[in-house]
């Protein structure tokens, strides 16, 4: 995988899961502001590849959706590789 296609992958899946992540923060006494707050970071992370290819942000977003339960593991091992070239 390459870190455009786990890009791609990220957005997708913050997409897909965005009802879901409704509710998962609701759980955790979070807010609808917080997946605004996600998806802004999101944002700034794939500025920050796209200018200075640093992947920490990425990772960030990759973790907290793995946490969420809107990646596979084999997912989020994927993004992970991928990322981990960008270092």
């Amino acid at each position: 995988m390459t870190v455009k296609e786990a890009i791609e992958l990220l957005l997708k899946r913050l997409n897909v899961g965005k009802q879901g992540m409704d509710t998962t923060f609701a759980a955790f006494g979070g807010t609808v502001g917080n997946i605004q707050i996600l998806q802004r970071d999101t944002n700034t992370a794939i500025k920050l590849w796209q200018e200075k290819r640093d992947a920490s942000g990425l990772n960030r977003t990759a973790a907290t959706l793995y946490a969420l339960g809107n990646l596979t593991d084999d997912e989020y091992e994927q993004i992970m590789e991928a990322l981990d070239g960008e270092k």
